[in-house]
């Protein structure tokens, strides 16, 4: 591992209370709110992780299919033109 990606997850790592005491604090001062609307917040959220999951799967997908499909013509392309340079 490169020296500075282990001094950034160090650094992340000593620091990470400081990323979850906004969340904690919200908890406690909306207590009465999570506990009426916890649920749909939740089904909000699953929901929502589900979509983004989905529609970059999809994404991930077709761009694969073109990379696929663009690589098969361009080796097309050079079977029928030998003399041609492949390019880089």
């Amino acid at each position: 591992m490169p020296i500075g990606c282990g001094r950034g997850a160090a650094w992340l790592l000593a620091e990470m209370l400081l990323f979850f005491v906004p969340a904690v604090v919200a908890v406690v001062n909306y207590q009465d709110l999570l506990l009426q609307e916890g649920g749909k917040i939740m089904v909000v959220l699953i929901l929502s992780t589900a979509m983004v999951i989905a529609s970059t799967a999809w994404v991930v997908d077709k761009v694969y299919r073109f990379e696929v499909k663009m690589a098969r013509r361009r080796s097309n392309h050079h079977a029928h033109h030998p003399d041609l340079k492949p390019e880089c």
